[in-house]
């Protein structure tokens, strides 16, 4: 056999043509391309067309069939290269109309993305921007490999909306958000430190900006603008009343017939994809009806009641009683050192001292502190004397000398060392009201020797005759006999010994000149242990015994709970996994030992486990970390966080719960009616619409009665029934009273950083009243209309009459409200309601999102 080159000697000038027909091909196909394992089918498939037809056609040239053997080469290098491409080429990471992306070009995208991103993190931080703490990147979906698809579907859109993005754009927004603090140098330094050039930086900002920029023309931005904050203030603050009247449909369900399976389930069918109240797109849809099922999850748990636990702490003993009276109700008198105290200064600053005031060389005749003149007249016995003779009480200031009450300058000596008073200089007054008593008028003078000797104590000497003059007076002014108390009877005759002053009016003992100084001993305000106070004290004790033993218990308990917890997630082929069984048949065990009560729940939604009462764990507060109801504690928790022992308080019932969460169902749509709560839903929603009509029947007859006549609502339908039939029940009529469309809940807030939320207003007679009845009342109606309004869910028609409104409707209300808007100025419920439009906002973005996804077909086979 001869060898190859013999053939290639003997077929030189073919064998050259064919290789330089396959070089120019091979230069002409790989140019094409950057990498040859993406090269399109059609060029390998001719590629390996040329390559094997040439080496079929040397071949044939010995049997003089080259032809007929090149011919055939060439289809089997098509098919080959056909074949080659379809099974060792990669997926491509996405396939959406406009053309496929690639793994490498998904690559090149999310580079450039991170590039972009880099690049202002570090030129916010740099230039100390205040917008360096709130900027999250160009990502508009959570899902960042959507988002890079995402982002090529916005720049193939901009390239549709002809949206062209200039360099200086760029520089504009750089300079935007680094309040133009963006330098040369600075830009270089960054560009160092990503190791990057000029234009693939601006390169990956335009790309990014001009898909926000399509993003924001095709759906539009969201932007809080006055006239929202006027809306939010009107919400807040304009008051409407009126008149209303509930009509439930489920009033006019009896008598319909039972649906059949074929109905129940065109409506299941219908609606089983949305909840309650919402639309197919996701926004408020008040009314619908939704079978869309919840998050609903199930519980198991200990209950350790107070009376229980208060039954076995025992009784309470007499010398527990009064231990516990000893510590905590007696107190001891504060003891006060009288000895030396006359002489001691009175707590306070020092005083400088003061210059005395010239005065005559006859000094005034004052009554002094320490000899005072009403004692002396005290001592005698005037008081057997009568009221008319008055003469009697004026001679103890006439006696008195001047020399006597100038003595006390030796006591006015110490205040040169301090002018604090002492004690001793003191004394105590009592201060009586200026406006006489007519009964005290007429009191013989022995009730009133303090009073008699008061003006003459206070009198100077020269001045004793018109010291007098009051007390002559006095007499005068007194009620006539025939109006006198008893009482006061015997002393007008003289019986002055069996005179008794009337109950109350009686004075203080008199004590001696020198007791006068010393301040009376402190009473005590300890309460005496008489029974009442040993019964509060006895339940006192047991409430604290109680609430140890609760603790004591809950404690024993959540370690029991989590020792067998932790069993139950061992590997199932560990001699000591336990089982759900297990664990449930452990726990009621337990329970039944130490007196407590052991509950499984069905799966229950939020709603029902903090609304039921058939589970008051759910009001319990679980004080794990931060403190929340139980009812939103297991609802935050994983999906898989199940059988993990946590402990909570009901303030309401004062129980101790010790609890763990045995089940959680995620949200989902219901393939069948099967579940029970799904068909017991279905078949009241299809109640619900075959008794509307009526209902709105009987609401229409009602309003035209409304509207014929001006009468009020409660006296107009003060004989009407709620169906019309005499058998049914009267209407109730109620008033609303003043409401605004949202208030601020008076409840307080969980976070004490955070205000408390703002809400629909809480209606009198319609407390499901939904927006549509705010829209209707607030915006729609005028005072002295009347219309029928649906309540939140439809289970129910309000005729609503509106009977005031402020502000009302005439432009000089209307100016002065928005007075009142632009002074208030920017509140704090402000920011709240705005964060909820924009959240709003933000929801519906991603609703739009899937709407594009849609348009474009995108699938990502890597994700399916």
């Amino acid at each position: 056999m001869s060898s190859p080159f013999a053939v290639f000697r003997r077929h030189q000038k073919v064998s050259m043509v064919i290789i330089t027909g396959l070089a120019m091909i091979s230069f002409v196909l790989f140019g094409a391309v950057d990498d040859p394992r993406n090269m399109p089918t059609t060029l390998v498939a001719i590629f390996l067309a040329a390559i094997v037809g040439g080496g079929f056609w040397v071949a044939g040239l010995g049997n003089g069939k080259s032809a007929e053997w090149g011919v055939t080469g060439a289809i089997l290098g098509a098919l080959m290269g056909i074949a080659l491409a379809v099974y060792t080429r990669e997926q491509p990471a996405a396939v959406l109309t406009g053309g496929n992306l690639s793994r490498q070009e998904m690559t090149s995208l999310q580079m450039q993305r991170n590039l972009a991103t880099q690049f202002m993190q570090q030129a916010l931080v740099r230039t100390k921007s205040p917008q360096a703490q709130f900027f999250q990147g160009f990502q508009l979906l959570p899902d960042p490999a959507r988002d890079v698809v995402f982002s090529e579907i916005l720049s193939r859109e901009a390239d549709r909306l002809g949206i062209a993005l200039p360099e200086g754009a760029v520089v504009e927004y750089i300079n935007d958000q680094t309040n133009k603090k963006m330098t040369k140098e600075l830009f270089s330094e960054i560009r160092e430190t990503l190791r990057t050039t000029d234009n693939a930086i601006m390169s990956a900002l335009r790309r990014e900006l001009r898909a926000q920029t399509a993003a924001n023309v095709m759906y539009g931005s969201k932007f809080v603008t006055p006239a929202t904050y006027y809306d939010f203030f009107r919400k807040l603050n304009a008051k409407q009343s009126a008149e209303l009247v509930s009509i439930p449909v489920s009033s006019f369900e009896e008598g319909l017939p039972e649906p059949t399976e074929g109905e129940l389930r065109a409506l299941f069918d219908q609606y089983r994809n949305n909840f309650p109240n919402v639309g197919d797109d996701g926004r408020l849809e008040e009314g619908r009806p939704g079978f869309r099922q919840p998050q609903r999850v199930g519980l198991a748990y200990f209950e350790i009641a107070f009376e229980d636990v208060k039954a076995t702490v025992g009784e309470v003993t007499d010398e527990e009683i009064q231990k516990v009276y000893d510590e905590r109700y007696k107190k001891e008198l504060p003891v006060m050192d009288l000895e030396g105290a006359l002489d001691k200064p009175l707590d306070g600053p020092d005083l400088p001292k003061l210059t005395p005031p010239a005065v005559d060389d006859k000094p005034a005749a004052p009554a002094t502190e320490d000899k005072p003149a009403a004692p002396a007249a005290e001592d005698k016995p005037a008081a057997e004397k009568p009221a008319e003779t008055p003469a009697a009480e004026e001679k103890p200031a006439t006696e008195d000398k001047p020399e006597s009450e100038a003595k006390p300058e030796s006591a006015t000596e110490t205040p040169e060392e301090t002018s604090a008073l002492k004690l001793g200089e003191m004394s105590f007054v009592a201060l009586f009201d200026d406006a006489p008593a007519a009964q005290d008028d007429a009191k013989p003078a022995a009730d009133t020797p303090a009073e008699a000797a008061k003006p003459a104590a206070e009198t100077p000497a020269d001045e004793k005759p018109e010291a007098a003059k009051p007390t002559e007076e006095k007499p005068a002014e007194t009620k006539p006999a025939d109006e006198k108390p008893a009482a006061e009877t015997p002393a007008k005759e003289g019986n002055s010994a069996d005179a008794k002053p009337p109950e109350g009016d009686k004075p203080t003992e008199k004590k001696p000149a020198g007791e006068a100084m010393v301040p009376p001993a402190p009473t005590s305000d300890v309460r005496p242990l008489d029974d009442e106070l040993k019964a509060e004290i006895r339940e006192d004790i047991l409430r604290e015994r109680t609430h140890a033993k609760m603790r004591e218990l809950g404690q024993a308990t959540l370690k029991f709970m989590n020792d067998k917890g932790f069993q139950h997630s061992l590997d199932k082929e560990s001699e000591d996994y336990l089982s759900a069984e297990e664990l449930n048949a452990l726990m009621e065990g337990y329970a039944e030992k130490n007196g407590m009560t052991y509950v499984q729940t069905p799966l229950l939604s939020a709603e029902e486990l903090r609304e039921g009462e058939d589970y008051p764990i759910g009001l319990a507060f679980s004080m794990e970390g931060q403190p929340m109801l139980v009812a939103e504690r297991v609802f935050r928790m994983g999906p898989n966080e199940l059988y993990r022992a946590m402990s909570g308080h009901n303030f309401r019932t004062d129980s101790e719960f010790v609890f763990w969460k045995t089940a959680d169902k995620a949200p989902h749509a219901p393939e069948s009616m099967d579940d029970e709560i799904v068909k017991k839903q279905v078949i009241a929603a299809w109640k619900r619409q075959q008794a509307l009509p009526k209902a709105e029947s009987r609401a229409e007859e009602l309003l035209a009665l409304a509207k014929g006549s001006d009468k009020p609502m409660s006296e107009l339908f003060a004989e009407e029934t709620v169906t019309g039939d005499k058998d049914s029940l009267y209407l109730t009529v109620k008033e609303t009273g003043p409401f605004s469309w949202m208030q601020r809940s008076t409840a307080q807030s969980p976070n004490p950083f955070q205000p408390a939320p703002i809400r629909l207003s809480q209606i009198t007679g319609a407390e499901d009243a939904g927006e549509r009845f705010m829209e209707e009342v607030c915006n729609e109606m005028q005072v002295g209309d009347t219309a029928i309004i649906p309540n939140q869910d439809g289970s129910a028609l309000y005729l609503v009459r509106l009977t005031s409104r402020d502000p009302d409707a005439t432009p000089e209300a209307m100016e002065e409200f928005r007075k009142e808007f632009i002074a208030a100025g920017n509140l704090p419920e402000y920011r709240q309601l705005a964060q909820a439009e924009v959240a709003l906002h933000s929801s519906q973005f991603y609703d739009w999102a899937e709407e594009v996804w849609d348009q474009y077909a995108v699938e990502m086979p890597e994700r399916q």
